[in-house]
């Protein structure tokens, strides 16, 4: 449903802007070394083989004269479509991933539809130059000991723009068999109930005044990635200019290395993790993946903002700080000042980058050490007793915030005044993680 949201008000608002002249395809002059560049690199772009393949094909869903290498597969068992892409950048040196609008969530960050087909309508804003195709997916959803059975079409309008890609959800049909009844549904993006004609009219009626054309693809799977005249094919048959695409190809270039030579693909095999440590100790932050010949670390603030590791030696002169180039970034003696702070690293190989999951490290104060019963180090907080240090960790696994009045209205609560007076709240669940207390 959140995407869905998401996607309804994208497309709303691209449905607003003005309507202009139809503008025609070009496959660019530098459309050659374009393709030999993708062929070159498809090695290293090449996706996991996996039940599902991937098949791929060379677009300019923009048309911005920068070739992009689609790669797309579809759930057999559920309809479900992922895809992932890659644009030429503006200096024509490397290829950039394209992103969605979901690619941050943790599960299936590549979750979009299917797009492999033959053909789409496309509809074209002029005025704002953002291109339109329209696609459907069907989802299936069969659960017979619920006696359900379920099958979506969805009709989208897959659009663009400054390098993200956008499904832009126009309405579905709903197809619901459950205790031998089929009922047949259809809604809009507002989920408002539709008639069947206008559910089969939805892509004209959304985009009323716009021009209409019909593009059509040219899916491969990486078997056939064998030279480059096969990505040369299927630009030429999406740009509809098969002379053209030829003639700006040296067809005699090399071919593209075959199966057994291609690259490494860039894959995170190590996400750092976070650190709790006490001021004046060293936090360590580990990364790797497999494909990259450059790395380099990103350090991230409380509040959200991103620093280099140079601005933060900027930032806190006393900072010591190593490893930025390598897949450990240390940071030693530590001070109050970096509590709450996160690193994250991006790997690259000069054709994709992809970065880690961000970790953080929590510097805490220690006022006097003691030692407990089973001889493991903590720290006592506050000059709290073992025994009270005790009973307020064990009061913290068991309220959060909103009960904050009821550790007030305990008889706990008088010798600590001081100490929930001072303590952040969060900081006793990790206490009880830090000081590894035991009854």
């Amino acid at each position: 449903m959140k995407k869905l949201i998401s996607c309804i008000l994208i497309f709303a608002l691209l449905c607003s802007l003005s309507v202009s002249a139809f503008a025609e395809l070009s496959t660019g002059e530098n459309a050659g070394a374009q393709l030999k560049l993708i062929a070159n690199s498809f090695g290293m772009l090449r996706q996991p083989v996996g039940k599902d393949p991937w098949y791929y094909a060379v677009t300019d869903l923009d048309h911005n004269g920068r070739l992009e290498l689609l790669a797309c597969r579809k759930d057999s068992e559920t309809g479900d479509g992922y895809v992932r892409g890659w644009e030429l950048t503006p200096d024509g040196q490397r290829l950039e991933a394209l992103h969605t609008p979901f690619e941050n969530e943790s599960a299936n960050p590549d979750y979009f539809f299917n797009i492999i087909t033959d053909s789409a309508d496309a509809y074209y804003d002029a005025a704002k130059n953002v291109w339109f195709y329209i696609f459907t997916n069907n989802l299936l959803v069969d659960m017979p000991e619920y006696d359900l059975n379920m099958l979506s079409t969805f009709t989208c309008g897959l659009s663009m723009i400054n390098g993200m890609l956008y499904d832009g959800y126009l309405g579905s049909k709903v197809v619901t068999t459950t205790g031998g009844q089929t009922t047949v549904s259809y809604s809009g993006q507002d989920e408002k109930e539709l008639t069947e004609a206008e559910f089969l009219n939805l892509a004209n009626t959304s985009f009323a005044g716009y021009q209409r054309s019909s593009i059509s693809f040219d899916w491969f799977p990486a078997s056939a990635a064998t030279n480059l005249s096969r990505f040369a094919d299927s630009y030429a048959v999406f740009s509809g200019d098969r002379t053209g695409v030829q003639e700006r190809v040296n067809l005699t270039a090399p071919n593209v290395p075959n199966t057994a030579s291609y690259v490494t693909p860039l894959v995170i095999t190590k996400n750092p993790t976070n650190e709790q440590r006490y001021v004046g100790e060293t936090a360590w932050f580990v990364a790797n993946a497999t494909g990259y010949n450059s790395l380099y670390w990103t350090l991230v603030s409380p509040w959200g903002q991103e620093y280099s590791i140079a601005e933060i030696r900027s930032q806190f002169p006393g900072a010591s700080i190593s490893g930025e180039s390598t897949t450990t970034l240390t940071i030693n003696g530590l001070f109050v000042g970096l509590n709450g702070w996160g690193a994250y690293c991006t790997f690259s190989n000069g054709v994709q980058s992809a970065r880690t999951t961000t970790a953080y490290v929590y510097v805490y104060e220690k006022t006097s050490s003691v030692k407990n019963t089973n001889s493991n180090d903590y720290y006592n907080w506050y000059g709290l007793s073992d025994e009270e240090l005790y009973d307020l960790a064990l009061i913290a696994l068991v309220l959060d915030d909103s009960d904050w009045a009821l550790v007030q209205d305990t008889s706990y609560y008088d010798p600590w005044e001081e100490a929930l007076a001072e303590a952040a709240w969060s900081d006793y669940f990790d206490m009880l993680w830090d000081c590894r207390m035991s009854p």
